[in-house]
């Protein structure tokens, strides 16, 4: 380890997926004596105060952030972390105030937000010391505006996403389907990628018919009950806000992940919820694109599929087969424990982040 350091993360706020999945490892680094000081977007990057509306809200939001970047300019930091952008638009004053005060500037992106607003974030990612990239493919899109970079995956906190198949109440079992008589398929998102479900619905329902299955939707409150289903007590929708995510994908039997492949945004994808679905011990069903083609091997660690006949396929194939959603899911676990804990990659963070002068990565 370093010496210790003060270090502040400028953030998206609260809710927003890409906060969710650093806040662990900014927590392990202060585990490791770092002090981590958390600036979010108040109301998050992508929401404002209903009752002000939205122009009133932003005008608002770039107060606060510059009072937080006044904050940060007295703080002594060694270095700062700025969280894919100030704000959900093309405007990078802000970026610009931030760079101006920082002593050591790191840009963390883990999403596609440059196809969005591409002149942007070739301004960021140029002014910054280094920038982290959730994958590959992000990676290379960055390279040409800064050399200096590190692919630091999505990562779920070891101790917190524990293999099902490890878990006390579920080893003697090995599937909660055999004490209700239905097979449990899950999918766990932000209320806006919920429409995403519905291309594959028809494969999922028509399979409910032959035998009993159970789709488990984890997603905001707001987007419950947007998407019927004509088999009755097939959908059983939970506040992602209001449970253990953990251990409800525990309870699950197979985890999906279906992406638009015709879409330049699934290629960038960092696919967390793979990876939470993974790292609980669940074999994945998921769409043939992006990031999901590293995550699995098809047929070791779940199914990559491509049109709605291959989803219900492979949902079949792993609904009728206990033994087989055990050996993947175990798999599963095994390859995500590698690659894809805090524990695995805190050090490479700390790199990334405290690393004093410009350094190409391979």
């Amino acid at each position: 380890m370093s010496e210790p350091a003060r270090i502040a993360y400028f953030n998206g706020g609260s809710g927003v997926p890409s906060v969710i999945f650093r806040t662990p490892l900014l927590n392990r680094l202060e585990e490791l004596g770092h002090h981590v000081r958390f600036y979010p977007c108040i109301p998050n990057r992508y929401e404002h105060w209903p009752l002000l509306g939205w122009r009133v809200s932003q005008t608002l939001k770039v107060a606060i952030r510059r009072w937080q970047i006044r904050s940060i300019a007295n703080g002594s930091f060694d270095s700062v972390i700025l969280e894919t952008g100030a704000l959900h638009s093309d405007d990078d004053v802000l970026e610009h105030e931030l760079r101006r005060v920082a002593r050591r500037l790191v840009y963390d992106i883990d999403d596609a937000v440059f196809l969005l607003f591409p002149e942007k974030i070739k301004r960021i990612a140029a002014m910054c010391d280094h920038v982290i990239a959730g994958n590959q493919a992000i990676a290379d899109w960055i390279r040409p505006y800064n050399p200096s970079l590190s692919i630091i995956p999505t990562c779920v906190d070891e101790r917190v996403y524990a293999s099902k198949w490890e878990s006390e109440q579920l080893a003697s079992a090995g599937s909660l389907a055999g004490e209700t008589g239905a097979v449990k398929i899950g999918w766990v998102g932000s209320a806006g990628n919920v429409a995403l479900l519905k291309a594959i619905l028809p494969a999922i329902e028509k399979l409910a018919e032959q035998k009993p299955l159970r789709f488990h939707i984890i997603t905001a409150r707001a987007a419950h009950e947007s998407m019927d289903a004509g088999t009755k007590d097939l959908l059983r929708w939970i506040d992602i806000d209001r449970c253990d995510i953990a251990a409800e994908l525990r309870q699950l039997d197979v985890g999906i992940m279906p992406l638009p492949e015709d879409h330049e945004w699934s290629t960038y994808k960092c696919n967390a919820k793979m990876i939470q679905f993974m790292a609980s011990g669940l074999p994945t069903v998921a769409s043939d694109v992006g990031f999901n083609q590293t995550l699995i091997e098809d047929g070791r660690e779940g199914f990559l599929v491509r049109d709605l006949s291959q989803w219900q396929a492979a949902i079949d194939r792993l609904a009728g087969d206990a033994a087989l959603r055990e050996t993947m899911g175990r798999a599963a676990h095994v390859r995500v424990s590698a690659e894809f804990t805090v524990a695995k990659r805190v050090d490479d963070y700390e790199r990334a982040v405290l690393r004093r002068s410009r350094q190409v990565a391979e």
